[in-house]
């Protein structure tokens, strides 16, 4: 992993496309932003192609670090480690709906479409040298759904975050953790919406 995490949002359709006919040229002509102007930027989408508007990068709220979203995870995985055992069925669904949100945006197979989830290379350096984590359309339908039922709930996590958070550097509160987890939620919600793809590009 390395020290940024951009996460893009694009028609899909179109980005098949342009990476199956391995044109540089039409990657070279987006406007790929600067890491010293990125934080200048507004919170939320900035279009890469502004004329046809197909792929859009998604600033968060916190600097998209690698980092974070590392730190992020391993919250997440030893908070849901100390849920009872004997939590309320709306408690468990809670965890569980959060749970399977979180493993497929950082990579693993949904239950539901584990074929939707597949890596995806660039064809040129103009992109870098990197792998994009690529999720489709239709995977991207069964992550918003599980945002919706997370959504109006996510204060109910916070009692199981108080002591993962205690001891960390980034995620330090169970607020930080919430903050982070919604704009995944809006980044996902809004390629939902549009039927598009969302791209997660680790560099």
């Amino acid at each position: 992993m390395g020290s940024y995490v951009a996460v893009h949002i694009a028609d899909w359709p179109r980005l098949a496309r342009t990476v199956s006919e391995r044109a540089p040229r039409r990657f070279a002509d987006l406007e790929w932003p600067d890491e010293d102007h990125r934080q200048q930027y507004p919170i939320g989408l900035r279009w890469l192609d502004r004329t046809e508007q197909w792929i859009a990068e998604y600033r968060f709220h916190a600097y998209s670090s690698a980092a974070l979203h590392s730190e992020f995870e391993a919250v997440w995985r030893d908070a849901r480690l100390f849920v009872p055992w004997d939590a309320p069925p709306e408690t468990a669904e809670l965890i569980t709906d959060t749970d399977l949100f979180l493993r497929g945006l950082y990579g693993a197979d949904l239950p539901v479409e584990p074929a939707a989830h597949q890596p995806w290379s660039g064809h040129s350096d103009t992109i870098r040298p990197t792998t994009w984590l690529a999720h489709s359309p239709a995977h991207l339908a069964t992550l918003a759904n599980l945002w919706g039922r997370i959504a109006p709930r996510i204060s109910d996590l916070h009692p199981h975050l108080d002591r993962e958070t205690a001891n960390r550097h980034r995620i330090t509160t169970p607020a930080i953790f919430e903050r982070l987890l919604r704009d995944w939620g809006e980044v996902v919600h809004e390629a939902d919406t549009r039927r598009w793809g969302l791209l997660v590009d680790m560099w």
